[in-house]
């Protein structure tokens, strides 16, 4: 008996099929394959006999009845294995796919569904996409809104298919969905393994009859999905009702931006579509996920991938945003287009080339090389959002999308949510060709082991392969405090060690009652008079990082201590203001982090205003951050936040808000506690900051600095 079963349905497949059984030959031998003859009139069947012949693992079945569903029952029927492949004639699997499935069963033997990648191939043989579903145990509720995966991308457990009742002979399309519903919904299990093993050969089709049909079925499976179905005879208990029948009308509106996208990349008004839609009012509906539909499946009847939007998007623009006016009436959303659009644009823009399309609607994009300066950007007043691609010389990190306000967009906050958001991989980059050639893995008795300078940092990965693809997650963070605070031979315990002190550490008094610890300067332990604690901030290269209140033991505050509670006070800050501050918007060089941050605590001195402000309540470089930014900038106004000091500090969370709202934004500002500072009359404030780094006391009333009028 074979251990796979594959399962052909073919139908007038002459063009294709050689190429879909020459794909049966695979590392893995023990399986069949049972072409299942839907009525083909053309060499379909010849081509079969002529392989059955050379390969006696494949056969020929004809079909009693026509259509795929009842073609694909009739080979379940027939096959002799334990799991099934149902693989579409047009179609194609990578060699090593049943290797990587058997693999995958035999490490997880109660797994009744296992899934894996699958690629888009245009007709000229290229991959236009890879997907992968993130695949959890239980997939009902997935289920219950989408169609998660390509059909031939998993197999199943004969068992399980046969007890669900295979395939609904009566739905025309999505019958696969329908199939992997009822088996959710059944208890089956899922599992996913991360090889790619199918390639989905993509073919121009009639998308407009397509479209309508798989606009009606996918309506008929996702309100099965929402209620009860008697097909299932054991659901588990949780299911037998289905999910709450509230939100089927919002995911079936979202659905129907799929096919709604097949005609519209087809170019054709995809508006009469929403005829199909009975009593749809969806006010809740994501957008996010009708763009993301749009997105995806206008491109497939052109065989094209996402980047060529930016030769599409001028041909269909005009009929998307009459699609999307027409969803916004149907189903009460308010805003409804305007928010699919903003989303669509971002998905467009991140895909393209910079030189194709550089603005769909009201968003731009722009790219930032974070190797160079990073300059203000200023737009024209019509422009709402901008889509950021990140990039170090040539190679694309990724992209951050944000609001602009007042026309222009002020260096530091793009600085800001590059190192939020890209922070991390930015880091690694940057460690990749120097601080990681120390690290090695070392086999030891109790395991393989990341270690720098004899220094055990971690376990390590089994093999070679898992080592160089997870060096940075498995040693990274360690690796960021050694750098960091200039100690390679610490184990990452130290620095959380409030008794791990160094030996090189000198002595000093506090002043004025606060105490500033870059974590450039020399290790030192403090001494104070006062009984009722120590105001304590944290900076990196002078740019503010958290703030803490700390008691002195018997006069002396020890500098290990402080390392300690800023360590784990600031958590990821610490690398979020690191990566601003000493990596982006400089040119990198083979030298250490803290070189690149002394590089640029050594240019951040500028001047300050004639008459700085008295921030008599704030951290001691809240006075020169403020005074620096309202030099540069004396029509802006700063709203800090309301305290510092809290856990994970918010550093990294600058923002741009817009001036028009200037009134409500000062007042909010003034009823929340939170310190306004300001040098213009506020009907003369043209740009508004908001700087959570600017480190504050609880302040009861905002500090005003008014200027002349």
């Amino acid at each position: 008996m074979p251990f796979f079963s594959v399962v052909i349905a073919a139908l007038n497949a002459s063009p294709t099929l050689p190429s879909t059984i020459g794909s049966l030959a695979q590392t893995f031998p023990d399986w069949e394959a049972i072409v299942v003859d839907d009525g083909s009139t053309d060499d379909t069947v010849s081509i079969v006999q002529r392989h059955a012949e050379r390969d006696a693992r494949i056969r020929l079945v004809r079909a009693t009845s026509h259509r795929v569903s009842a073609a694909r029952n009739q080979g379940v029927a027939a096959a002799s294995g334990p799991w099934l492949l149902f693989l579409d004639a047009d179609d194609t699997l990578f060699p090593g796919a049943l290797a990587a499935w058997h693999a995958g069963i035999e490490a997880d033997p109660a797994v009744d569904v296992l899934c894996g990648g699958w690629v888009r191939v245009a007709p000229d043989g290229r991959v236009v996409t890879r997907e992968h579903w993130p695949i959890t145990r239980d997939m009902f509720p997935v289920f219950a809104r989408l169609s998660a995966y390509a059909i031939h991308s998993c197999v199943t457990r004969r068992s399980a298919v046969v007890a669900a009742g295979g395939f609904d002979t009566t739905l025309v399309t999505c019958e696969d969905w329908d199939l992997w519903q009822r088996m959710a919904r059944a208890g089956a299990q899922f599992g996913r393994i991360p090889e790619d093993v199918a390639r989905y050969h993509m073919r121009p089709r009639s998308a407009s009859l397509a479209a309508r049909q798989m606009m009606a079925d996918g309506f008929r499976v996702i309100t099965t999905g929402h209620g009860p179905d008697s097909r299932v005879r054991s659901p588990l208990p949780q299911y037998a009702a289905g999910m709450p029948k509230g939100d089927a009308a919002a995911i079936r509106v979202g659905y129907a931006c799929w096919p709604a996208g097949l005609v519209l990349g087809s170019g054709d008004d995809a508006v009469s579509l929403l005829e199909g839609m009975v009593d749809d009012r969806a006010a809740d509906l994501d957008p996010g996920i009708a763009a993301d539909a749009l997105f995806r499946s206008a491109m497939l009847p052109r065989c094209a991938g996402p980047e060529q939007w930016a030769i599409v998007w001028p041909e269909i623009r005009t009929a998307v945003n009459r699609f999307l006016e027409a969803l916004e009436h149907r189903t009460g959303a308010r805003l409804l287009a305007r928010r699919v659009r903003t989303a669509l644009a971002r998905l467009i823009l991140e895909n393209v080339q910079a030189a194709t399309l550089t603005r769909v609607g009201a968003t731009i994009l722009h790219v930032v090389d974070i190797t160079k300066p990073v300059d203000a950007l200023r737009v024209p007043s019509d422009v709402e959002r901008v889509v950021i691609r990140i990039q170090a010389g040539d190679a694309v990190i990724g992209s951050v999308e944000l609001p602009i306000c007042d026309g222009c967009l002020d260096p530091a906050v793009i600085r800001d949510a590059i190192a939020r958001d890209y922070g991390w991989s930015i880091l690694g980059r940057f460690f990749e060709p120097t601080v990681y050639e120390e690290v090695v893995r070392r086999n030891t008795r109790g395991g393989a082991k990341a270690v720098r300078r004899n220094v055990v940092l971690a376990p390590a990965p089994r093999t070679a392969a898992e080592w160089n693809a997870q060096r940075h997650e498995t040693v990274g963070w360690t690796v960021f405090l050694q750098e960091l605070w200039g100690h390679p031979d610490w184990p990452v315990a130290a620095f959380y060690d409030e008794d791990c002190r160094d030996t090189q550490s000198t002595q000093r008094p506090v002043q004025e009652g606060w105490l500033t610890l870059d974590v450039l300067d020399p290790p030192t332990d403090w001494t104070t008079d006062s009984t009722d604690g120590v105001n304590v901030e944290l900076t990196i290269a002078d740019a503010p990082v958290c703030c803490i209140t700390v008691s002195a033991d018997g006069g002396l505050i020890r500098g290990s201590r402080l390392r300690a509670f800023l360590t784990r006070t600031a958590g990821l800050e610490l690398l979020n203001v690191a990566v601003r501050e000493g990596l982006i918007g400089r040119a990198w060089y083979r030298g250490s982090l803290r070189q690149h941050l002394s590089q640029r605590r050594s240019t951040t001195h500028s001047g300050t205003l004639s008459s700085p402000p008295a921030l008599d309540r704030g951290a001691p470089s809240a006075a020169r951050h403020v005074s620096s930014m309202l030099r540069a900038d004396p029509a802006r106004a700063l709203i800090g936040a309301r305290r510092y000091g809290w856990p994970g500090s918010a550093a990294s969370r600058r923002a741009a808000l817009p001036s028009a709202a200037r009134r409500d934004l000062f007042e909010s500002a003034r009823l929340a506690g939170e310190p306004l500072v300001r040098v213009a009359a506020w009907r003369r404030t043209k740009r508004i900051a908001y700087v959570p780094d600017a480190l504050w006391a609880g302040a009861q009333q905002p500090l005003h600095v008014p200027g002349p009028g």
